[in-house]
C-alpha cells in the first residue's frame, strides 16, 4: 500500500493554504453573487437554510473524520479498513440525519428558522448525505498526508458551487431555490471527485485480516471520534450562535448583513486551518517523539499568530471600501461588526494550534470541556448584547468568548506539554534559526 507522504510539512501547509486562498476567492464570489442577486433578506435565508445540513453533518458524523486523520496519522489502521468503516457509518448516519432534518423542518421550522420557509429548507437538506460522505472521504486523504489529492477534493466543492449557482441564479433565474439546488449538486460533484482521487490508495489485494481490522477500528474510531466531534460541534455552535440569535432578536435581513462580516473575518482562519489539517496527522505520527512535538507546535502557532494579526490589521483598515465595493451600500452595517470580530478571530487562530496538539495527544476531552465553556459564554453574552447593540453586540460577544478560549488553552497547554504558554506567541532566536535553515534547504533543493 502507498505510504509515502506527498511532501514536507511546510510544503503541505503552503499547498493547502494556497488552495484555501483560491477557495476564499471563489467563496467570496459566491457570497457576492447571492448578496447582489437576492439582497440582504435572500442572503440571510440562504445562509440559514445552508446552516441546517451543515449542523446535521456536525451532529451526526460521530467524529469519524477526526478519528481517521488521527489513527491513519499514527499508522494504526490501513486505508482500506478506514474506508470500509467510514462507508458503514456513513450509511447508518445518513438515515439518522435525514430523519432528524425532516423532523426539524416539519415540526420546528417556523420556530427555529422564522422567515426562511420550509420549501428552501427541504432543498438544502438534500446536501446532507453527500456533504457527510465528502467529509469522510477527504479525512482519509488527510490522515494519509496526501495533501495534493486532498486539496483537489476540497477545492472541487466551492468551484462547482460557484459555477452551478451562477447558472441557476443568473442564467435560469431560479432565485433562492436554484441557488440551494446548485449547493446540493456541488456536494454531489465534490464527493465524486474525492472518491476518484482516493482510489490509488486502495489498489492492493484484500488481506485476510481486513475484516477483523474493520470491526476493531470501528470501536476505536467512535471511541476517539465522538469526544472530538462534540468539541467541534460546540466550537461551531459558538461560531454560529450569534447568527441564530440575530435572526431571533432582529430579522433575516440583519442576519444577512452579519453573515457578510463573519464570512470576511473567518477568512483570517485560512492559515490556521491549513496548518491544523496538516499538523493533526503529523503530530499524531510524532507520538513517540515528544521533543520534536514540543518544538513543532509552538513554531507553527507563532507563524499563524503573526500572519493572522497582519491580515486582521489590513482588514480593519480596508473594511468599509471592501464591503461596500463588493456587496453594495446595503451591507455597510457589516463594517462595525467585522472590526469587532477581528481580535477574537486572531485569538481563536492561535487557540486552534493548541487544540490540534491536544487532539494529537489523544486529549480531545480537554478540547470538549473548553468548547462547552466558550459556547455558554458566547450565548449568554449575545443574549445580553444583541438586543441593545444589534449586530455589533453579537460581534463583541463572539470576540469575548474567543479571547477566553485562548486564555484557557494557554493554561492547559502549559500544564500538558511542559512548555510555557508564551512559547506559543513569543519569538526566540532559535525559531528564526529554524526558519533560516528551512529556507536555505529549499533553495538548495531548487538548484
Amino acid at each position: 500500500m502507498i505510504r509515502k507522504r506527498s511532501a514536507g510539512l511546510g510544503t503541505n501547509i503552503t499547498i493547502t493554504l494556497f488552495r484555501q486562498g483560491l477557495g476564499v476567492a471563489v467563496a467570496l464570489g459566491l457570497v457576492a453573487l447571492i448578496a447582489r442577486t437576492l439582497g440582504p433578506e435572500g442572503q440571510g435565508r440562504y445562509a440559514l437554510a445552508v446552516f441546517l445540513p451543515t449542523v446535521i453533518v456536525l451532529l451526526t458524523n460521530l467524529g469519524v473524520p477526526t478519528a481517521n486523520a488521527y489513527f491513519l496519522g499514527r499508522r494504526d489502521v490501513s486505508a482500506r479498513a478506514a474506508l470500509a468503516t467510514s462507508i458503514r457509518l456513513w450509511a447508518l448516519m445518513s438515515a439518522v440525519g435525514l430523519g432528524a432534518g425532516a423532523a426539524v423542518i416539519q415540526f420546528a421550522a417556523d420556530r427555529w428558522f422564522p422567515g426562511v420557509g420550509r420549501e428552501v429548507l427541504w432543498i438544502a437538506l438534500g446536501a446532507y448525505p453527500v456533504a457527510l460522505l465528502h467529509a469522510y472521504l477527504v479525512s482519509l486523504l488527510q490522515g494519509l498526508q496526501d495533501f495534493n489529492r486532498y486539496n483537489i477534493a476540497m477545492f472541487s466543492q466551492p468551484v462547482s458551487a460557484l459555477v452551478l449557482t451562477t447558472a441557476a441564479v443568473i442564467a435560469l433565474k431560479w432565485g433562492i431555490e436554484g441557488a440551494l439546488a446548485a449547493y446540493v449538486l456541488a456536494w454531489v460533484f465534490a464527493s465524486m471527485v474525492a472518491w476518484w482521487v482516493l482510489t490509488p490508495w486502495l489498489r492492493r489485494p484484500e488481506s485476510s485480516g481486513d475484516a477483523g481490522e474493520i470491526d476493531g477500528y470501528a470501536k476505536r474510531c467512535i471511541g476517539y471520534g465522538w469526544k472530538a466531534q462534540v468539541a467541534i460541534n460546540m466550537a461551531f455552535l459558538s461560531y454560529r450562535a450569534s447568527t441564530l440569535l440575530i435572526n431571533y432578536f432582529l430579522s433575516p435581513a440583519a442576519t444577512g448583513v452579519y453573515v457578510i462580516a463573519v464570512a470576511i473575518a473567518e477568512k483570517i482562519w485560512l492559515l490556521s486551518q491549513a496548518a491544523s489539517q496538516v499538523l493533526l496527522p503529523r503530530l499524531s505520527e510524532l507520538h513517540t517523539d515528544e521533543e520534536r512535538r514540543r518544538r513543532l507546535t509552538p513554531l507553527a502557532t507563532k507563524i499563524v499568530f503573526v500572519m493572522s494579526a497582519v491580515i486582521a490589521i489590513v482588514l480593519f483598515a480596508v473594511s468599509r471600501p471592501l464591503i461596500v465595493g463588493i456587496f453594495g451600500d446595503e451591507f455597510d452595517g457589516a463594517v462595525g461588526a467585522l472590526r469587532w470580530l477581528l481580535p477574537g478571530v486572531v485569538a481563536l487562530a492561535v487557540a486552534r494550534g493548541v487544540s490540534i496538539d491536544l487532539a494529537a495527544r489523544g486529549r480531545v476531552d480537554l478540547n470538549l470541556y473548553v468548547a462547552i465553556t466558550v459556547l455558554a459564554v458566547n450565548v449568554g453574552a449575545s443574549v445580553l448584547l444583541i438586543p441593545r447593540f444589534g449586530i455589533n453586540g453579537a460581534a463583541i460577544a463572539t470576540t469575548s468568548s474567543y479571547v477566553l478560549h485562548l486564555i484557557i488553552k494557554f493554561v492547559i497547554y502549559q500544564r500538558i506539554s511542559g512548555n510555557k504558554w508564551f512559547d506559543l506567541v513569543v519569538w526566540r532566536r532559535a525559531d528564526y534559526d529554524v526558519l533560516v535553515r528551512k529556507f536555505e534547504s529549499l533553495r538548495g533543493n531548487r538548484r
